[in-house]
């Protein structure tokens, strides 16, 4: 069997390195190549490579399935191409000659691909019809993976490159990255120069359960983020994440809800400017829950907040049992506030935690009626 082998540079050059050298096609916008690795963990696996295309005319698709076999594709309606490994392995996988309309099934029926994909080369292609909605999604449960799959462990600002430079794009970026378990790396500029509206206003789960992400930047730095009004679950549970810049919600003027954003992470700060960018937040239940790590609460934090009977702190920082400093008093700050139930339960070594009221998740008898 031969398995190709690739140098990256000359790959993302145009180059194939291997026993069979040969010149590439322009990776041109719109599929004239689209090239991935995927890792087959069962030996005689069959896989198929997710494309869909009814065409109008004839058409000539190439695709080297990275183990010497190579197969041509003629058909004018093709509903996802199969292939038959005879080994375990990893591979990488081309299509050469894609029709610009020609669309990759990166969603519902490729979790083969998804469950093995752990590298593209080429930018990602339309999910949807001319117009319709893109969609990187898996779901709020987790039972499906990501179309990016859980061994992809760095995004490069290429892959999004599809949208660069044309207008009216309509993205769906709910659970985009969830869960890529083994990501570590988002570049700040996977955004940039994309002209887009949300489908939704929300990056809900976008990075859930990415446990190997260290860190971000300011990954949300395009002004179409102001139109997201809800962020909840964006990081929950990236078991590692351990730090995040002030500005991170910078372009969200409209944000309205963060609940269980940081839940389970590894912070241990918060910027004391995280959620001054909004003057329409009302939801931070479960926000910072079980942040172990947590050793301090800024007082300002909510300083931009403003107070209402819709204001919902519940269990906000709930199992925060590392925080050694003073917890600010909300209890004072939003007396409007009637949500606030376990808001500091759990964060029996604060320095004042015997001044919390039992309605905020404290020791201290409740006063008012």
């Amino acid at each position: 069997m031969i398995i190709m082998q690739y140098d990256e540079a000359s790959f993302l050059s145009g180059v194939a390195v291997g026993r069979n050298m040969k010149s590439w096609p322009s990776f041109a916008i719109g599929g004239r190549v689209w090239a991935f690795t995927v890792e087959l963990i069962e030996a005689n696996l069959s896989f198929t490579l997710p494309i869909r295309y009814v065409a109008p005319e004839d058409i000539d698709i190439t695709i080297s399935w990275g183990d010497g076999t190579v197969s041509q594709i003629t058909s004018r309606n093709i509903g996802g191409v199969n292939h038959q490994y005879g080994e375990a392995g990893t591979y990488t996988v081309v299509a050469f000659g894609l029709p610009n309309e020609a669309m990759m099934l990166l969603t519902g029926a490729s979790a083969k691909f998804q469950a093995s994909l752990i590298r593209l080369h080429s930018p990602i292609l339309p999910t949807g019809d001319s117009g319709s909605v893109n969609r990187f999604t898996g779901t709020y449960d987790y039972s499906t993976e990501s179309i990016f799959g859980h061994k992809i462990p760095v995004i490069d600002k290429k892959l999004l490159d599809y949208y660069r430079d044309r207008t009216g794009n309509v993205l769906d970026l709910v659970s985009m990255f969830s869960p890529c378990y083994a990501l570590t790396e988002v570049p700040d500029s996977l955004f940039d120069g994309i002209d887009f509206t949300l489908s939704n206003g929300s990056v809900n789960n976008m990075f859930a359960n990415c446990r190997a992400l260290g860190s971000v930047g300011s990954i949300f730095n395009n002004p179409a983020f102001v139109d997201v009004t809800n962020a909840g679950s964006v990081f929950y549970q990236c078991s590692r994440l351990s730090e995040i810049p002030g500005d991170l919600f910078s372009q969200m003027a409209g944000l309205q809800a963060v609940g269980y954003a940081f839940s389970k992470t590894s912070l241990s700060s918060i910027p004391e400017d995280l959620f001054s960018y909004s003057h329409d937040f009302y939801s931070f239940q479960y926000t910072f829950w079980d942040c172990l790590n947590l050793r301090s609460i800024p007082e300002s934090l909510f300083d931009n907040i403003v107070d209402s009977e819709d204001l919902n702190f519940r269990s906000c920082f709930s199992g925060c049992s590392g925080i050694t400093g003073p917890v600010p008093e909300l209890w004072n700050k939003f007396p409007l506030c009637t949500k606030s139930e376990g808001c500091f339960s759990g964060c029996i070594n604060a320095s004042n935690y015997d001044d919390i009221p039992i309605r905020w998740g404290g020791p201290k008898g409740d006063e008012m009626p």
